[in-house]
This record gives C-alpha cells, sequence and structure tokens, in this order.
C-alpha cells in the first residue's frame, strides 16, 4: 500500500532544510523546526513528497548540545525499512 508525505505548514517554523532521492526513485524532504522551549532541541520531518510504500512520514527530535536523539520510534522504522534513508538523514542532522 502507498502512503502520501504530509508536508508541514511553514507558517509553524518548518523549514525545508535538504531533499533526497532515494532507491525507489521517492523525493524525501528534510524539515526542521526549532522547539519553542529553546534552540538545543529541534523537530525533524522527513516527508516522501508524494507517495511511498510502507510509512510516506517520520518524525524525531534531536538535542544539538548532548547529540542524542528523541521520540526515536520512527527512526527505529525508518531504519529497519529505508537504510540508506535512514543513513542520510543521520548523517545530515549529526552533520
Amino acid at each position: 500500500m502507498k502512503y502520501r508525505g504530509n508536508k508541514p505548514e511553514t507558517n509553524d517554523g518548518w523549514v525545508l532544510m535538504e531533499s533526497y532521492i532515494d532507491i525507489e526513485d521517492v523525493e524525501w524532504l528534510i524539515y526542521q523546526q526549532p522547539q519553542n522551549t529553546n534552540n538545543v532541541w529541534l523537530n525533524y520531518k522527513i516527508v516522501a513528497n508524494g507517495f511511498a510504500e510502507y510509512k510516506a512520514n517520520y518524525w524525531f527530535a534531536y538535542n544539538q548540545d548532548e547529540e542524542k536523539f528523541a521520540f526515536k520510534r520512527d527512526l527505529v522504522s525508518m531504519k529497519s525499512k529505508r537504510l540508506e534513508l535512514y543513513n542520510f538523514v543521520s548523517d545530515f542532522v549529526i552533520g
């Protein structure tokens, strides 16, 4: 089954940071949003630009100071189903 990517509203502070095309020719968009509490935690949303098999939206948070991920359930799913995308996203976020 294919699912549609749900792009976040840019007026909510989401910024398109990067894109990536996987081996299935799906373009993935990487959005970033600082959390309201401080600038240390960043929210990320990874969205299929169109349709994708299995899952088309991933969400997690990253702490820049402590270099750790939070709300990792989607990252675990991405790693198990889309390792190539997971590696790209991880490298992008961690730098």
